[in-house]
């Protein structure tokens, strides 16, 4: 469900359009470049050229008085933009092309010290920092399209640098004619975009193809690097998990049967990333997997829980490679058996066809030794899965419940432990989800109405945790991670994302 943009929002960026223009530097002369603002090409370029690190939206709305700002934007590819918090949109036209440029803004970096804004106002949004230009010149036809990309790559060549990187970016599939582009700071990329609807009547409509150019900064979030991912909403991780190797010295076993199942894992996944990997047969896993699970019986607590924690670790990032997520219909999992029979469970995804190893060593093992350093690690790893590693959504869709319930839980038990900044990061983002859900976040997933009642107090909570975790460790990555969700949250922006909410569809 879709809100309305906060009046509030609106009213500053207005305020910000009535101060006097700034200078924003759009001169490419001093790099001894030609480019001729009086031709679509030379536009574009000059539109891609005013990115700099550190303009902020208020200085970009005084210098661009006749744009259109807001907090929203309903285009599929500004979910694919990174965590922005308002884009500044400009349509022109020249030479009978319609130019139609958008600034995105994301929020600034942290500040020494990560202080935080004593209180809430939407005025902090003004603060957000340009991080991506997207331009767009819809073309009639496909061939007039072509030269126009073609001209324009030639442009952004002499204007950036060209580079031969491939690239993946949203929808870039459908791109033709492709041109990236670098510099020290800022990647480009240009391209004729034909929507797949069109393509086998490619002429056949009216201008509803696309010369698409970009240029972004690594403040975005967003990246044109295959492998790499561009989440809307970038999922920080607090450091939760243990080296294979270091399992295997606590668990103090055999080094011949952990390295077995060591090398299991380094070769199957060195494999995959080579390519033209040969799945073995599933039991080459399940045997060193049975031995190792039978040396470990009888260990004393802290060593099992090592043991098993290497085991679960081997099994899920392995068992797909060996053959064992889809051994025949849902009903035959006869290939799962043994390792059934060692206390693995898994649970059959109808949407993937696949069979998911549902972490139960990884339980096991902290159950054995919970508030050791590895079993604090292993918390934390279940507060990122919200304590349900089925794939299925089988505890239900409201994850953010169970993290809640048990990071706060934990945190009252053992006020001083040495994870409890990695612990309230999560707290935070639990009750964030109810700001999120409050403000349609699932869509059709999930009523709004049904969390208005308690985003309010979810909102101070979460603020209230993330400026903990701030104070647990300030110099930490979790630190500035909470404070880039806090000043959003302090800022009244649109939480776009949930992260515990689960949806199986």
């Amino acid at each position: 469900m879709r809100r309305a943009i906060p009046l509030l929002v609106l009213a500053l960026l207005a305020a910000c359009r009535e101060r006097p223009p700034a200078h924003l530097t759009t001169d490419s002369s001093a790099a001894g470049i030609s480019v001729n603002p009086q031709t679509v090409p030379g536009r574009i370029a000059l539109e891609l050229w005013t990115l700099r690190p550190g303009i902020t939206l208020l200085e970009w709305s005084t210098g661009n008085l006749n744009d259109f700002a807001a907090p929203q934007d309903t285009q599929r590819i500004a979910e694919h933009l990174g965590n922005w918090c308002a884009v500044s949109t400009r349509v022109s036209e020249l030479a009978g092309r319609r130019i139609i440029r958008q600034a995105w803004f994301y929020a600034p970096e942290p500040p020494a010290g990560l202080t935080l804004p004593d209180s809430g106002s939407t005025e902090l949004a003004r603060d957000c920092t340009l991080g991506l230009i997207l331009v767009r010149i819809p073309v009639a036809d496909s061939a007039t399209g072509a030269g126009l990309a073609d001209s324009l790559r030639a442009q952004l060549a002499t204007l950036y640098g060209a580079d031969s990187t491939a690239l993946v970016f949203f929808g870039s599939a459908f791109w033709s004619h492709i041109g990236r582009y670098r510099t020290e700071t800022v990647r480009a990329a240009s391209a004729l975009r034909v929507p797949p609807s069109l393509a086998p009547a490619e002429d056949s409509a009216g201008p509803s193809r696309d010369v698409v150019a970009l240029a972004l900064l690594p403040s975005s979030g967003v990246t044109l690097d295959p492998g790499e991912s561009f989440e809307r909403e970038p999922r920080f991780r607090p450091p939760d998990t243990l080296a294979l190797d270091s399992a295997a010295r606590l668990a103090g076993l055999d080094t011949a049967l952990a390295g077995a199942l060591v090398r299991l894992v380094t070769t199957a996944e060195a494999g995959i990333a080579r390519g033209g990997w040969r799945p073995p047969p599933g039991d080459s896993l399940v045997r060193p997997l049975r031995r190792w699970a039978a040396a470990a019986a009888g260990l004393p607590p802290a060593r099992r829980a090592a043991a098993l924690y290497l085991a679960d670790q081997v099994l899920e990032r392995t068992q797909c490679a060996f053959q064992l997520c889809q051994p025949g219909r849902p009903g035959d999992s006869a290939a799962l058996a043994p390792l059934r029979a060692l206390g693995a469970s898994f649970t059959y995804s109808e949407l993937g066809g696949s069979w998911v190893y549902g972490r139960s060593w990884l339980a096991d093992a902290r159950a054995v030794d919970r508030d050791s350093p590895l079993g604090q690690r292993i918390l934390l790893q279940q507060m990122a899965g919200a304590f349900d590693f089925s794939g299925t959504c089988r505890l239900g869709p409201e994850g953010f419940r169970r993290v809640i319930d048990n990071g706060e839980r934990y945190l009252a038990r053992v006020s001083q432990s040495p994870i409890s900044g990695a612990m309230r990061f999560y707290v935070a983002e639990a009750y964030r989800d109810i700001v999120a859900l409050a403000q349609g976040a699932a869509d059709i997933y999930a009523d709004s109405s049904a969390y208005s009642a308690e985003a309010a107090d979810a909102r101070q909570r979460a603020l209230a945790h993330y400026r903990a975790a701030i104070a647990a460790d300030p110099a930490s990555p979790t630190a500035r991670a909470a404070w880039r969700r806090a000043w959003w949250l302090t800022a009244q922006l649109p939480v776009r994302g949930t992260r515990f909410y689960c949806i199986y569809d």
